[in-house]
């Protein structure tokens, strides 16, 4: 059956490496003949030739491990994966250095990326890339640490270190095969206690609740959406993005409409029910993830390469806004939390609880601990508009030179698909001109504002090194990219002030 031809395939490469290895061990120093029925090579090789083939041939049967353990649950197989990767990394490394000690100019031995030449039907003639030695290796090697990160999946306890994980594994632009099991990986996750631990909610009593059931419903559903977006490449992200943002406005305003006076009472946190408070929390979640979410649709865009420098200073405002948008959400959802725990009947603690603070909204130092980066990124944000704002006065950065699009038509081609949600709130042109419009202001002036604003980024960053180190270590990339980005835009400033500024410096500043 074809269901079994890959155990059936592995198998068989198993005994051939095994009988290789014994051919290999009786050539101690002479070269010996492998051409038979069973091994139809012609020729005498040696025992480090034979010691090259068994290494190829234990790469692939270690890929398609690989694969099988990833396909299945990678937590019950994590010591088969560990052996696994390790080792491919050994075959791999006798393979790079085969390919190094022979000529370069041939092509790769047994490997033409999506492409099986041998099997391919009578088509008309198109390009074939040739496969250096060096892509090979470089293919594997990406290939066994995407494999890592993909099986560190199964740590995500709650939706932002999920979040953070399929941000941190789109970076690595991986092969469509990585993708397809991170997203496999992703639809097998409990998503409904990812979302509860989240915002600190136990599903404990709650489960019976109608309103509470049919939020956590929703927020899956978003939330499964947004996982299979970022499994996409970062083109296919730009796109799923826009259509997860309609899904989760038309499913708060389904929801919006279907609360009666009694439901909607029913939602207060300070009311006896427990579910109405829960579901109410649930309700605020789905919008931060909405800020989110366009925030990340935006930002994808300077990946892709969409954006003309004209375009810049719009894009980041317009970024700042999202990111206030989305920290006075989240303020509320703290708020929201802590009053449901004030308004909920005491019950007394368990034995042997100890007193032991709740996850999500409900843990004081993780809350706090993300507030400071939030707002780290937000005075990051507005620095970097107050610098290109001083750009444009200053006529480094030109409007865009099009006879049939003015400033505002653009505006509306970038931010068009923002306009019919109702989450987030969406920004018309009208507000743009009046946040960016800086006559009064001189370059000078505008540099002196973009400076306080990386500085203040920098003091919030040290103070939260300072007083939360756990915290601070939770979220040590972020603030180490906020401190870079902080620094070098500082140095941009400095030759803006000095005339020295041109676009080149612009493109290494702002990332």
């Amino acid at each position: 059956e074809a269901s079994d031809f890959p155990k059936r395939w592995l198998d068989f490469a198993a005994s051939v490496v095994e009988k290789l290895k014994k051919v290999a061990s009786g050539a101690a120093g002479s070269a010996v003949s492998l051409d038979s029925e069973e091994f139809p090579i012609r020729g005498r090789v040696s025992k480090e030739e034979i010691l090259e083939v068994v290494a190829r041939i234990d790469l692939r049967y270690n890929y398609l491990s690989i694969i099988n353990c990833l396909e299945d649950e990678p937590e019950d197989k994590k010591n088969v994966l560990a052996r696994c990767i390790q080792g491919a990394e050994a075959s791999l490394a006798v393979v790079e250095k085969s390919f190094k000690e022979s000529d370069e100019a041939r092509d790769a031995l047994g490997f033409v990326q999506y492409l099986n030449k041998s099997h391919m039907p009578a088509i008309p003639p198109r390009t074939i890339d040739k496969v250096s030695g060096s892509q090979v290796v470089t293919y594997f090697r990406n290939f066994l640490e995407d494999a890592r990160l993909v099986a560190a999946s199964v740590k995500c306890k709650d939706v932002l270190s999920l979040k953070r994980h399929l941000g941190e594994f789109s970076d690595r632009n991986p092969e469509a095969i990585m993708r397809s099991l991170q997203a496999l990986l992703c639809k097998r996750m409990n998503l409904k206690d990812l979302v509860c631990a989240s915002l600190g909610v136990s599903t404990k009593g709650l489960e019976q609740d109608r309103e509470f059931a049919s939020c956590l419903a929703d927020c899956t559903g978003i939330l499964e959406m947004y996982n299979n977006a970022a499994c996409r490449n970062k083109c296919q992200q730009h796109r799923k993005c826009k259509k997860v943002l309609r899904e989760l406005n038309l499913k708060l305003l389904q929801r919006e409409g279907s609360l009666s006076s009694a439901m909607a009472s029913k939602l207060n946190l300070n009311a006896p029910s427990a579910g109405g408070g829960a579901g109410a929390l649930l309700v605020k979640w789905i919008e931060l993830l909405g800020h989110s979410i366009a925030l990340k649709q935006l930002l994808v865009g300077f990946d892709l390469e969409l954006y003309e420098t004209s375009d810049f200073l719009m894009i980041y405002w317009y970024c700042e806004r999202l990111l206030s948008g989305y920290i006075d959400k989240f303020q509320e959802a703290r708020d929201l939390a802590q009053q449901g725990v004030k308004g909920s009947p005491s019950k007394g603690k368990k034995k042997g609880s100890k007193g032991k603070k709740e996850g999500g909204f409900l843990d004081e130092n993780g809350v706090m601990g993300r507030l400071f980066v939030l707002e780290s990124t937000r005075l990051v944000l507005s620095g970097i508009v107050r610098m290109l704002a001083a750009l444009k006065k200053q006529g480094i950065i030109q409007p865009a030179s099009s006879i049939f699009n003015t400033e505002e038509h653009r505006y509306v081609q970038r931010f068009s698909h923002f306009l019919d949600l109702h989450t987030p709130l969406p920004l018309g042109y009208g507000e743009y001109v009046y946040a960016t419009t800086v006559d009064e202001m001189s370059v000078t002036e505008l540099c002196e504002s973009a400076k306080k604003s990386f500085e203040n980024s920098l003091r919030v960053t040290s103070h939260l090194k300072a007083t939360l180190p756990a915290e601070s270590k939770k979220n040590e990339k972020e603030l180490h990219d906020l401190e870079r980005i902080s620094k070098r835009n500082m140095v941009g400033l400095a030759l803006v002030v000095m005339g020295r500024f041109n676009l080149e410096h612009l493109t290494r500043i702002l990332v």
